[in-house]
């Protein structure tokens, strides 16, 4: 039965059907591909066909430039790139089939997998243009003991020589599978009926019409997700994830014999068929309809669409296409890579094809590829069979560094590589360079001498020296050295200015560190040092600023040691950090000086003994190495060198006992003879195994090219002249010998700008002959002709007001800060007092009182009212107000206020507005009037003070 599946592909399922272990015969690297693939090239469309490169060995695939996709083991190790167990990856690659050359600019995944057992060292040269070195490319290569990177332009997606698979992620949405239109309304229609009233919009749905539709969603096969709040429909999508290869007590896969039911399409009837069934892992397989059948023992038959989601991990965010399975054609006796027919003809299962796009999961693009396949001349259905992993033994888990500890990794293949070299020119050591490898200290040192920069994960799980010299290191990428157990003491140098998440987490016995970076961002989550075994952190002279995150989440961190005359502590540097116990300082009064961030109660603790810093001196000695001299130093443990040792006669860096600088011990088994040719002179090569030093001694120079024609001939044009093609015998370069002048070209104007203020103006010519285009008499923008500065009237209490200048020419506006501006509250600060409600008898004289708490500033001035008169009773400017209101007889509000100079009630920056309310209560009754008359009579009613008297 031939699978309805999309051909728009390009060969990538060679890293599809890679296998991982001895027993399955299906693997494709290494074999011969041309019995399983169409190799067909298209000169017209070579990006649709899957490409070979016979003289190398090499299949390859067209998109910027060549991505190498598998090997052919048998003629890669017969190429001219092969020779002594050594292999140099070529820049350049060649169809067979057409003659076109292209230039190299990846390795897929997986592309060297089960290359032969004959490769033990691989060399990356520096010509290349680019190149990136996908995560595994050279994984599952059981020989290969030795790398050589030369190439400065290099960029490594993950850990080169192992297979590595993280399988925990969320869930993510499927935007391509909403439904809409015609599949929209049969979806409704069918829950809901055609009485419905559905108008194509689901907002306009009833709440019990939604009920329904939603329950109709989710029993519905394939199953539908019906999401109310952005009322959309879409086909749910089901994740195969938590996958993985079951695997036997040596390692290798399992191969299970496999049942299958099936009718024949013939007969009508029921037939078995058995077969072999590799067990096997996926990242994810992510499909609308994963699969029509589904089998007791997990096994899918997949008849629909299926892509995979890939370049999901969780923890690096690294693209990688992390994936692999293997199958069978559900018929006895015909494998996955190859069938062979009755009359004993071997023919290709299976045409591959495949399509990259990108899918957005949490805000967060991914990589995304979508592989299809139709079988060739075969019928019956693909069978996978998909094993669960729950249990996963401490033997299948990468543990002990903080790159992947904390997510779901499995290790499939751990790499065999136990030399790296870099080569001079490359000073940003590759991100995962040296990932989990068991390249020696003498490896890495070299490695780091001569960089500039380490990228992430480069050193994760690594046998790196006790001591880290960084020295000439500026920056350090994410988890560097994360899970190096070796180092137990690293020196941050005073360069470096930036340190990635968990850079030196998880190295138990890293003890001390010395932070000497003034200018140093510490960034991400988790800090550089969490979870490792530093005791004591020491901060340099230097570093008066000490960087959030720098030193937290240490829960063994007891010594910090300050030597800045002046400190700043920002947020949370020592957040989590909570057994500290001693603090030492420059001076005693330091840290009590000290800005202090939020975030830092580890140094807060009351036990903390907090003390100034007192040198003290012990011999250091430095062996000597091939590159320097050894000597003695007498040195505090914060870094100090006493430039007088006792009885010591030492230089003006404090060193003494001096002794001979080493020779250089060449490495017989890195010398190398590179013979001259056309290309390149003759050289011997030797490595020091000490220092890495690479010595070249010329030994031969250039030869010349031996030229004869091809035959081929070229016309003259407009640039170049007539010439026939010339191919040299020794080194096959091709190159055109001219045999006339060039035409020249036969201009004509077709256009003319005219210069503005931003864009030059030009003279627009082509050629009659060849339709070339240039720009010619070209001008320089004539610039913005800027009229007078023109005040806004905008400033603020808080901000300058603006001025704006108007360009004459084209009408653009300069806006600036006119300084000096801003607006000035002259009343902020300042309270008016009047009162709120007082008592007062019939006919007694009221006096009202109103006050400010400071003198009112020039132009205000302060005024009693009564009710909602616009005449005041009174006014001054000062800040104390009397107004005699005669004998009252009646309950009335009077206002205090603070007016401006155009009689406005004033307002302050704080929008407080000066303005209060007074009510004069009057005691009116008849009785009350009686009495009142009376105290008047006997002058027991005296006048009275109301409002603000006591302020």
């Amino acid at each position: 039965m031939k699978n309805q599946l999309s051909k728009k592909i390009v060969a990538v399922l060679l890293a599809a059907v890679l296998v991982l272990g001895s027993g399955i015969t299906a693997a494709l690297s290494g074999t011969d591909l041309g019995s399983l693939f169409s190799i067909t090239a298209s000169a017209e469309d070579p990006k649709n066909s899957i490409l070979f490169d016979s003289a190398k060995g090499l299949f390859f695939v067209i998109g910027k430039g060549a991505t190498i996709i598998g090997t052919n083991a048998e003629a890669l190790r017969a190429s001219d790139n092969f020779a002594d167990g050594t292999y140099t990856l070529p820049n350049e690659v060649t169809d067979s089939q057409t003659g076109k050359s292209y230039m190299v600019f990846e390795v897929d995944h997986f592309a060297f997998l089960n290359s032969g057992a004959d490769i033990t060292k691989i060399i990356i040269p520096d010509n290349f243009r680019e190149l990136t070195l996908s995560r595994s490319s050279f994984a599952g290569m059981k020989s290969l003991k030795s790398f050589e990177m030369n190439c400065a332009n290099a960029t490594v997606t993950g850990p080169l020589f192992e297979l590595v698979t993280e399988y925990e992620f969320e869930t993510p949405e499927d935007d391509e599978a909403v439904l809409a239109g015609d599949a929209l309304n049969d979806v409704v229609i069918a829950a809901l009926g055609s009485g419905s009233g559905f108008n194509g919009s689901l907002a306009d749905l009833t709440e019990n019409q939604k009920s329904a539709l939603a329950e109709y969603c989710s029993n519905h096969d394939p199953e539908y997700t019906f999401d109310t709040e952005k009322n959309t429909i879409s086909l749910k999508v089901h994740l195969i994830g938590n996958c993985f290869p079951l695997r036997d007590e040596a390692g290798a896969l399992k191969v299970e014999p496999g049942t299958v039911t099936e009718i024949d399409s013939e007969t009508g009837n029921e037939v078995q068929y058995d077969c072999d069934v590799a067990s096997v892992r996926f990242f994810s397989l992510e499909t609308a309809d994963p699969y029509t059948e589904v089998k007791a023992d997990r096994q899918y038959k997949f008849d629909g669409n299926m892509s995979l989601l890939t370049n999901i991990n969780t923890v690096s965010k690294r693209d990688y296409d992390a994936w692999n399975f293997e199958a069978t054609i559900l018929k006895k006796g015909i494998p996955f890579d190859s069938i062979t027919t009755d009359d004993g003809e071997t023919i290709g299962a299976f045409e591959v094809t495949v399509e990259k796009s990108t899918k957005t999961v949490d805000g967060k693009t991914y990589n995304y590829t979508n592989y299809s396949y139709d079988p060739l001349e075969v019928e019956g259905a693909v069978s996978f069979k998909f094993e669960e992993v729950t249990n996963i033994g401490p033997e299948n888990i990468v543990d002990g560094n903080g790159a992947i500890e904390t997510s779901k990794t499995v290790v499939m293949f751990r790499s065999p590589v136990s030399t790296i070299t870099l080569g001079s020119n490359v000073k940003s050591i590759p991100d995962y360079m040296f990932y989990d490898t068991d390249v020696d200290r003498a490896g890495i040192e070299n490695a780091i001498k001569n960089a500039t920069s380490i990228g992430n994960y480069s050193f994760v799980d690594c046998n790196v020296a006790d001591s880290v010299d960084l020295s000439g290191i500026t920056e350090i990428g994410e988890y560097a050295f994360a899970g190096c157990d070796s180092i137990s003491e690293v020196t941050i140098p005073e360069e470096t200015t930036s340190i990635g998440a968990g850079a030196f987490s998880l190295c138990d016995n890293l003890s001390t560190v010395k932070f000497n970076a003034p200018e140093c961002e510490v960034s991400g989550n988790p800090a550089p040092f969490s979870d490792s075994g530093v005791e004591t952190i020491i901060f340099g002279k230097d570093v008066s600023t000490v960087p959030s995150n720098v030193a937290s989440d240490i829960p063994t961190l007891r010594n910090v040691i300050f030597l800045a005359d002046e400190l700043t502590i920002e947020d949370n540097a020592f957040s989590g950090s909570n057994s500290i116990t001693n603090i030492e300082t420059i001076e005693e009064d330091t840290l009590s000086q000290a800005e202090i961030g939020t975030g830092n109660g580890a140094l807060a603790y009351t036990d903390i003994e907090i003390k100034k810093h007192e040198h003290t001196y012990n011999p250091v000695k430095h062996d000597a190495t091939c590159t320097a001299k050894g000597y003695t130093a007498m040195t505090c443990v914060c870094g100090d060198v006493n430039l007088k040792p006792e009885g010591k006669e030492a230089d003006e860096l404090g060193r003494y006992d001096f002794t001979d600088q080493l020779d250089h011990e060449w490495d017989p088994e890195k010398a190398e003879t590179i013979e001259a040719s056309c290309e390149t002179e003759g050289f011997d090569i030797r490595v020091c195994k000490n220092c890495g030093l690479r010595d070249a001694q010329k030994t031969a120079d250039k030869l010349d090219h031996d030229l004869v024609a091809t035959g081929n001939t070229f016309e003259a044009n407009c640039e170049e002249g007539a010439s026939k093609e010339m191919k040299c015998t020794k080194c096959g370069e091709i190159v055109k010998e001219e045999t006339s002048e060039p035409l020249g070209h036969k201009w004509k104007v077709i256009k003319t700008v005219e210069a503005s203020c931003l864009e030059g103006g030009y003279t627009e010519k082509e050629c009659e002959r060849c339709h070339k285009t240039v720009k010619a008499d070209e001008v320089n923008a004539l610039g913005h002709k800027w009229g007078k500065f023109v005040y806004n009237n905008d400033a603020t209490y808080d901000h300058d007001g603006t001025e704006t200048a108007t360009c004459g020419r084209c009408g653009a506006k300069n806006v600036r800060t006119k300084e000096g501006t801003m607006l000035v509250d002259s009343l902020k600060g300042l309270h008016l007092y009047f009162g709120d409600s007082e008592k007062a008898e019939y006919g007694q004289q009221v006096i009202l009182v109103a006050k400010a708490d400071k003198p009112l500033p020039d132009g205000y001035s302060l005024a009693i009212f009564e009710g909602n008169s616009t005449t005041p009773l009174g006014s001054t400017d000062s800040n104390v107000l009397r107004v005699d209101l005669g004998k009252v007889k009646s309950t009335k509000d009077y206002k205090a206020k603070i007016l401006d100079a155009d009689g406005n009630v004033a307002v302050n920056s704080l929008n407080t507005k000066f303005e209060k309310v007074l009510t004069v209560n009057v005691k009116t009754g008849f009785f009350e009037r009686i009495i009142a008359f009376i105290k008047g009579l006997f002058g027991l009613l005296p006048t009275k003070e109301i409002g603000a008297v006591n302020k």
